[in-house]
């Protein structure tokens, strides 16, 4: 099992949340990292970014609330793809992804919406492989653990 001083983040890294000079988004995603690197998983941190939905230009006018509150005509009808960017991706020694590991603390309902497109995207492609969404330390080592009998 895991000794915990040995994943503590120092203060320095609750900080700025930067560790092997990665910028990461959580001290979740810190902690992951770290596990991973020392059971000598193959993984990549945030390198592969899906295309869940292209981007379009709406053809009739928009209209909504700006940021000041302001109902009106909106200036641009180009709506922005939709992606997403899981935190770990798992590989094997071939360099194929295996599984997927994406942490999160709390759920904000864009990323269900975002998760059930990747989900789908993956399945029609025939990609499909295991995801975990562990939310604290030790649903990492649950992960880890079951990635590590699946190699």
């Amino acid at each position: 099992m895991i000794t915990k001083n040995k994943f503590t983040l120092t203060k320095e890294e609750r900080k700025t949340l930067i560790y092997n000079g990665i910028q990461f988004r959580s001290p979740l995603e810190i902690f992951t990292y770290k596990l991973l690197t020392v059971e000598r998983i193959l993984f990549t941190y945030e390198e592969i970014n899906y295309d869940l939905m292209p981007g379009f230009t709406y053809s009739a006018e928009l209209w909504e609330k700006n940021a000041q509150g302001v109902f009106g005509k909106v200036r641009s009808n180009k709506i922005r793809a939709i992606t997403h960017t899981p935190d770990f991706h798992i590989k094997n020694k071939d360099n194929v992804v295996i599984a997927i590991i994406e942490t999160k603390g709390q759920v904000m309902a864009d990323f269900k919406l975002r998760r059930k497109m990747l989900l789908q995207l993956l399945e029609l492609n025939g990609k499909s492989v295991p995801y975990y969404m562990p939310s604290n330390l030790k649903g990492v080592e649950e992960c880890i653990k079951m990635i590590k009998n699946y190699e």
